[in-house]
């Protein structure tokens, strides 16, 4: 299910959130069944996998290679000093 972020009004005051909805008609019903009125909408991407996609995209593969080389030399070395 995708997570929208959205601003509304509830009694004269302006709030925002982001939830997890099947699709904007449930997130407008239950506002509206909060008694409140939407103001904006925007699909966002889930928040695990946001953070994890933006974290990959940083990272060139080579530096990746490399950082997992060298983490298996640590871990190998470690098996073998105990």
């Amino acid at each position: 299910m995708p997570f929208y972020k959205y601003k509304y009004t509830k009694g004269g005051k302006q709030f925002e959130d982001t939830k997890e909805f099947e699709n904007k008609e449930a997130l407008y019903a239950s506002v509206r069944m909060a008694a409140g009125s939407i103001l904006s909408v925007k699909e966002v991407r889930s928040k695990k996998t946001g953070s994890f996609l933006s974290f990959k995209k940083r990272i060139k593969p080579q530096e990746l290679i490399t950082f997992a080389g060298e983490a298996r030399l640590f871990s190998t070395s470690d098996r073998l000093s105990t």
